[in-house]
């Protein structure tokens, strides 16, 4: 990760603390081949672009250690990752928030300082990642001008991640561009149950965890 300095204007909020239900275990501890957790890959990246640092906690005090990163809950409990993008919003000091879900061990500071680079071309709009499967907002950029925008959409009953920023305060990094940019095969895999982590590991479950 040499040649990044971290951007004193972004703020990183990583989304910890989930349930994991579909993997059956707290997945963000889980060892990878490498020796790393499953969190620390998503932490390195932010670490490393972003001048400041926030570890939402979904679940309530249930957030892995992480270097640099201050631990916060969300403001609102239960209700998802709408609760998480509001809380990174209401605690940034920075103009920009890069918000990433903790289980997504392929997406590395080069990919990350791409997007900053475009999201800071349109400073009123959001950017969010773009996948075969649809929008990606769990990997996004977020300008702080956006919070009353998205404290309104929550208080309204809105709970789609996707849904809270309107079309015309949004854009799209189109996945095309994005696997360009990366120098894996799936840069927005992400790891949620035990078929996804044979599939990327290769290797099943440890039995301590299954």
């Amino acid at each position: 990760m040499s040649g990044f300095s971290p951007r004193s204007d972004w703020t990183g909020a990583l989304l910890v603390g989930g349930r994991s239900r579909r993997m059956g275990v707290d997945k963000l501890r889980l060892t990878l081949p490498d020796g790393e957790r499953l969190v620390d890959h998503p932490a390195a990246a932010l670490r490393a672009t972003c001048g400041h640092l926030l570890a939402i906690d979904a679940a309530g005090g249930a957030a892995p250690r992480l270097e640099g990163f201050s631990v916060v809950p969300d403001s609102i409990p239960d209700i998802g990752p709408a609760a998480s993008l509001l809380t990174a919003l209401q605690y940034a000091t920075t103009p920009w928030v890069l918000l990433l879900a903790g289980d997504m061990p392929q997406v590395g500071p080069h990919f990350l300082r791409r997007l900053q680079d475009l999201a800071e071309e349109e400073p009123g709009c959001a950017l969010l990642a773009e996948s075969p499967h649809g929008l990606e907002p769990t990997l996004a950029a977020y300008p702080k001008s956006l919070l009353s925008v998205v404290q309104a959409r929550v208080l309204e009953g809105q709970r789609a991640l996707r849904h809270l920023i309107p079309q015309t305060h949004r854009r799209t990094w189109p996945f095309s561009d994005l696997q360009a940019t990366s120098s894996q095969n799936e840069p927005l895999c992400n790891l949620n149950n035990p078929q996804d982590w044979q599939t990327f590991t290769g290797q099943a479950l440890p039995e301590h965890h299954a």
